[in-house]
C-alpha cells in the first residue's frame, strides 16, 4: 500500500507540469512575472510647472481622468505664490488687456493640461463653463430689476477662438464678484469625452434665440448630448444687437 500511494503522488507531481502548465513553469523559475491587466480607475492629472501650469494651493487635482471621462478644475491667472502671475501683469496698463492676458494664460494652461490627460482640447472637449468678475449690478440697480453685470466678453472671446476651434462646445457664462485670488477676472472649467464617437452639432430651433458667443447650442457624442446654458433673458437690443457681447473696451 505504501509503495501505490508513493507511486501515485509521483505520478500526480509528473502531471502537474506537463502541458501549459510546463511552459509556464520555466518563466515563474526564471523570475518571469506577467504584468497584470490595467483596471480602468480614477487618475489624477498635473502636468507640471514645467508645462506652465502651477499647482493648486487647496489639496485637489487640476484634472481627473474616470474611464473615458476627463473633469478639467476650474483654472485662473495665479501662480499660487504671489497672487497674479507675472505674465498676466502688463507693465503699461495702456498696452495689453487685462482680461486678455488673463484668458491667454488660462486658456493655454487648460490645453496643456488636457494634452497631459491623454486627450485633445479640440477633439475632446465637450462642455464649457466661464465665470467673469464684475462689481455690477449695484445692489441698488439690482433691487429695481437690472441684473446685467456689464462684463465686455470680447478680448475673452478673441483669445478663445485662438485656441478652440469654433463652433466652441456649448458653454455657460456667469458674473461673479470675486474669485479665489484677489485681481483674478476669469475661471474657466471644461470636461472632456475620449471615445471613438465624433461629434455632432446640435443647431437650436428656429424662433430660439441663443447667445452669440461662439459656442454650439448642443452637441452629441455617442449618448450623451450637451447644451449651452438658457436663461429666460432676451438676449438681444433693437439698437445694439446682441447686448452680452460688448465692443472692445476703448
Amino acid at each position: 500500500m505504501a509503495t501505490k500511494r508513493a507511486v501515485k503522488k509521483r505520478t500526480t507531481k509528473k502531471k502537474a507540469t506537463t502541458g501549459k502548465a510546463a511552459k509556464k513553469a520555466p518563466l515563474a523559475r526564471k523570475g518571469v512575472k506577467t504584468k497584470p491587466k490595467k483596471k480602468a480607475g480614477i487618475e489624477a492629472i498635473w502636468p507640471g510647472l514645467a508645462a506652465g501650469v502651477p499647482k493648486p494651493l487647496m489639496p485637489y487635482s487640476p484634472a481627473i481622468r474616470a474611464g473615458d471621462w476627463v473633469f478639467i478644475a476650474g483654472q485662473i491667472a495665479s501662480d499660487f505664490q504671489t497672487g497674479l502671475a507675472p505674465e498676466v501683469v502688463s507693465a503699461n496698463s495702456y498696452v495689453g488687456n487685462e482680461l486678455s492676458l488673463q484668458s491667454k494664460f488660462v486658456l493655454t494652461n487648460l490645453a496643456n493640461t488636457i494634452k497631459a490627460s491623454g486627450c485633445d482640447i479640440n477633439q475632446n472637449m465637450v462642455r464649457m463653463w466661464q465665470w467673469l468678475v464684475s462689481d455690477e449690478p449695484s445692489e441698488e440697480a439690482f433691487a429695481w430689476g437690472d441684473n446685467w453685470p456689464a462684463i465686455s466678453l470680447k478680448p475673452y472671446l478673441n483669445v478663445r477662438d485662438e485656441i478652440v476651434k469654433a463652433p466652441a462646445p456649448p458653454s455657460s457664462y456667469l458674473g461673479v464678484r470675486e474669485l479665489l485670488c484677489f485681481g483674478t477676472a476669469l475661471e474657466v472649467d471644461m470636461i472632456c469625452l475620449v471615445d471613438k464617437n465624433k461629434p455632432q452639432i446640435i443647431k437650436a430651433p428656429k424662433g430660439v434665440v441663443t447667445a452669440a458667443g461662439g459656442h454650439a447650442a448642443g452637441l452629441k457624442r455617442g449618448d450623451w448630448v450637451f447644451l449651452e446654458s438658457v436663461n429666460a433673458a432676451d438676449l438681444n437690443d433693437d439698437e445694439f444687437g446682441p447686448t452680452q457681447w460688448h465692443d472692445d473696451p476703448g
